[in-house]
């Protein structure tokens, strides 16, 4: 492998105060050169003393970085090493790193004077051919001691990159077809692959197909323990408390053509790997079967040009061709814009058992197309069915959704045009782009106005009149009267099926606009912008059912007032609680469970003299901080894994990290508890801790029945 010998390649990171570089201040700088072989040649390191008080800065920051506050109080500023650093950026230099426009703004900021010739991103290439990972953090990638110190981070990255390279070469090589795209001058690392000869002029057909897994009826046959869906009767509901969701599953899956409907993705993601452990493979869920449309993707492989990140989702399918990989990991935007371009709409594959969110059936039985029309649904967590459908009812609606489907026809309507697909019948190509900039500007209207309900209050979510009789919103009333007008002009310039799309979200959101609405404040980079919602509705039972056209029937693990399916059983605990509220005991708590023949090193090699996994159950941050802050001022972090959910890292990041045979302690909410469960994470105890109001015993059930016993 050899690069461009044009180039310095120059890897880059730092370590800082926080993530926004308009606040915050690096703490460690790392510099890493390498050369044309991909050999380290030069390297720099330095801690960075911050201008603020360095008592401002939290332990989550020393937990993280492992940079403590006494080293940094004695470190050089940014202007001590400029002279140390000034050698590694030329007009030639290439700066690599793992989301590097983050260290870039700092580098902009608190070394203006440095130049350089162009950046590598290594995330969005990991993305394109390191596939279906819980998390695209640089650690989860590749992994090893010392992460978050900014000299190895560097060198990690660095090491990413190659393997990038090393991959592409590879695909060349196995597909000599691809180096027709990656040696575009488009692609940001034509200029770095060693490519291989291929004639310009090249058509492509007979691609290579993904080999879909389709999986053979793996249902298990009735015995004596199934439960018929005969021996239920519609609509009613039923306590299954006397029994855990794995021992359910395996007296009702004998029953072909079934629909389970679980109040959220988190039970429903529990509900898969237990199915999948029982060797149940051939599972359906209530949205699009991945299917390709070979025809229509010939036709744009065949274009005569490309963008970077069009070359990149044909790398990404070579690399999943090349691994075996049946189904497409999509994970950006420009992914699914020309997957919505390529899909094939008629193929459907219709599975004996369909896995749903409570929000995803009751859009599913109100389409007109539903191929499950015939199957029973069974409709669990009943008892929470007034806030689900109530959710479903009210509708939250993100703006931006709307703006980036429109955007993607407008991608589709781009690639008509370079494939010579574009339909005869379109009078103006122009139209769909018109109409694009049309709701652009509504939506940044209909922000301003919002935002000024939002003045001299600290509230994240108002309710508002309906916005049609505002005379906030008369601006933003006058652009909606011209989309409403225009709108009737997208049916002949875009596919049927996308337009039924768009005419739903337009209908829904006309219907916001004229009723009672509650308005939520959100941020995106530093950008304030708001999510719309009709405000909460109540329905009645009779009215609820009323919705589900075929079978179905409703249980509950925590109403005993349903009818008991199980009475002869005696309820059995699956996991240990333990109710603690505050602070000091829960610390004293552990600390007593930690074995008294512990090992003499302050790491975790020999982990089984440990004897227990906690998961704490905090729903407030500051008060989870607060405890994550007091186990590891105590040094609890020396003894277990310690992830506080949303404050050491994301949610793939904290399940990555917990993915071992070390004791842990786990603190984060309901859903991340459920998320823990999804992923077959062993705990031994659950301490609950601020779980309180009228939903705390069903969470408590909940806790219990889906518990991985």
């Amino acid at each position: 492998m050899n690069f461009n010998p044009n180039y310095k390649y120059i890897g880059l990171d730092f370590e800082t105060t926080g993530l926004d570089f308009t606040k915050d201040e690096p703490i460690q700088i790392g510099i890493v050169e390498i050369d044309p072989t991909g050999k380290i040649i030069n390297e720099f390191s330095s801690l960075l003393k911050p201008t603020k008080d360095l008592s401002e800065l939290k332990t989550i920051v020393w937990f993280i970085t492992g940079i403590n506050i006494e080293d940094i109080a004695k470190a050089p500023t940014p202007q001590d090493i400029l002279p140390n650093i000034k050698q590694f950026f030329t007009e030639n230099t290439v700066l690599i790193g793992h989301n590097i426009k983050f260290d870039l703004a700092f580098l902009h900021k608190f070394f203006p004077d440095l130049s350089y010739a162009e950046s590598i991103d290594t995330f969005p290439l990991a993305q394109g051919v390191i596939h279906y990972q819980p998390s695209y953090a640089l650690e989860v990638l590749v992994p090893g001691e010392n992460a978050h110190n900014a000299l190895q981070d560097t060198r990690n990255a660095l090491i990413l990159f190659q393997k990038v390279i090393e991959r592409l070469e590879l695909l060349q090589t196995k597909y000599p077809i691809l180096s027709h795209f990656t040696s575009n001058p488009n692609f940001s690392l034509s200029k770095y692959l060693s490519n291989l000869s291929n004639p310009s002029n090249l058509s492509i057909k007979d691609i290579p197909k993904l080999n879909k897994i389709m999986w053979a009826n793996t249902q298990p046959q009735p015995n004596e323990k199934t439960l018929s869906t005969s021996e239920l009767e519609n609509q009613k509901r039923y306590y299954l408390g006397n029994l855990n969701l794995k021992s359910f599953l395996e007296r009702i899956i004998p029953n072909k053509k079934i629909i389970l409907a679980f109040s959220n993705l988190q039970k429903l993601n529990i509900a898969k790997s237990m199915l999948n452990s029982m060797g149940i493979k051939n599972l359906g869920f209530l949205k699009d079967d991945q299917m390709i449309d070979y025809q229509k993707f010939e036709n744009f492989l065949n274009k005569s040009t490309y963008t970077n990140e069009e070359i990149m989702f044909i790398c990404k399918y070579y690399s999943h061709l090349e691994q075996g990989l049946g189904l497409l990991d999509l994970n950006t935007k420009s992914d699914y814009q020309i997957y919505h371009y390529i899909k094939n709409k008629k193929e459907k594959t219709r599975y004996p058992i369909v896995l749903a969110t409570h929000q995803g059936l009751f859009s599913y039985v109100q389409d007109e197309i539903n191929e499950y029309q015939d199957y029973e649904t069974l409709f669990f967590d009943a008892e929470r069915r007034y806030k689900s459908y109530n959710l479903f009812l009210s509708r939250p609606w993100d703006m931006y959704y709307t703006l980036n489907f429109i955007e993607t026809l407008l991608y589709r309507q781009s690639l008509d045009a370079q494939t010579q697909n574009q339909r005869s019948n379109v009078p103006n190509p122009n139209v769909l782009e018109s109409f694009y900039n049309s709701f652009q500007i509504f939506i940044g209207q209909l922000f301003m106005e919002s935002k000024q309900l939002f003045t001299g209050n600290n509230a994240d979510r108002i309710q508002s009149n309906p916005i049609t009789t505002d005379s906030t919103f008369y601006k933003t009333n006058l652009l909606w009267k011209q989309i409403k007008e225009s709108f009737p002009t997208l049916e002949n310039e875009i596919e049927k099926s996308d337009f039924i799309i768009i005419k739903k979200q337009f209908d829904h959101i006309e219907t916001l606009l004229n009723t009672v609405i509650n308005i939520e404040k959100k941020m995106m980079n530093e950008d304030m912008y708001f999510v719309y919602s009709e405000h909460t509705k109540y329905t009645s039972w009779s009215e609820f059912i009323e919705i589900f056209p075929s079978n179905i029937y409703f249980f509950s693990n925590s109403d005993k007032t349903a009818i008991n399916l199980f009475p002869d059983l005696q309820p059995q605990q699956s996991i240990k609680t333990t109710k603690i509220w505050l602070y000091d005991r829960i610390l004293t708590y552990i600390q007593s469970n930690i074995p008294t023949h512990e090992p003499n090193s302050s790491n975790l090699s020999n982990p089984s003299n440990l004897s227990k996994s906690f998961f704490i159950a905090s729903t407030r941050k500051e008060e989870s901080k607060q405890i994550f802050e007091t186990l590891y001022k105590n040094n609890l972090h020396n003894h277990y894994t310690i992830v506080a959910e949303n404050i050491t890292w994301w949610a793939g990041k904290n399940i990555f990290k917990l993915k071992n045979n070390n004791p842990k302690i786990i603190i984060g909410g309901y859903a991340f508890l459920l998320s823990i469960y999804a992923e077959c994470i062993s705990l031994d105890e659950i301490i609950i801790f601020n779980i309180r109001g009228n939903n705390e015993q069903s969470i408590l059930n909940d806790i219990q029945w889906y518990a991985n016993k």
